[in-house]
């Protein structure tokens, strides 16, 4: 038995049916990669009475700012992962809506609300990956993938399975700067 649910014309924000039952996929001219084959979890976890008192903890990262903020005061009473510089740090909570960074710090910690992960860079740029991962396209793409429910967690088991398109690495390098050039274009004026 099939159910009918009435909405308002105001929430319908897409029309396409395959959209609602999972069947988006990303349309591109590259070859499309699995994230299993790009990012691998770090998993160096500490305990609260292991952790040293000092070494920065990540607060949030805002969504599609690409920036991680930390708490004012560096305590805590949970299990924290070390990130390091240059991994990719997810919120397992709002990766669908962008909410991922590139760790800029030696070593921080991070709730295991959060997931670092090791970039595989012999096949994207971070950089890259960034502008990927954020992107409105993609973000629908993992929301029609992303099981309902309230607080579900985006960890390496749904995230592997996610694909992008991955041009070499010379275009990669040439997408990247096209886009920093407009950026800082858009910054002069």
């Amino acid at each position: 038995m099939s159910k009918t649910k009435i909405v308002d014309f105001k929430d319908l924000s897409r029309w396409d049916v395959g959209y609602f039952l999972g069947n988006h996929a990303i349309k591109t001219n590259f070859k499309l990669e699995l994230l299993g084959k790009i990012l691998f979890p770090r998993k160096e976890k500490i305990t609260p009475n292991n952790y040293d008192g000092f070494t920065p903890i990540v607060a949030k990262i805002p969504f599609n700012s690409s920036t991680i903020e930390y708490r004012k005061e560096p305590k805590t009473k949970m299990d924290m992962y070390a990130v390091y510089k240059n991994d990719l740090l997810v919120s397992n909570i709002n990766f669908h809506q962008g909410a991922i960074a590139i760790a800029n710090k030696d070593k921080v910690y991070a709730s295991t609300h959060y997931q670092p992960y090791i970039i595989n860079d012999t096949m994207t740029m971070k950089e890259y990956l960034i502008i990927i991962l954020q992107h409105k396209e993609f973000q629908n793409y993992v929301v029609t993938k992303k099981i309902k429910g309230i607080k579900t967690e985006s960890n390496y088991k749904f995230i592997k399975d996610l694909q992008i398109p991955l041009p070499p690495l010379e275009i990669q390098k040439e997408i990247v700067t096209k886009l920093q050039t407009i950026k800082n274009k858009i910054k002069e004026l």
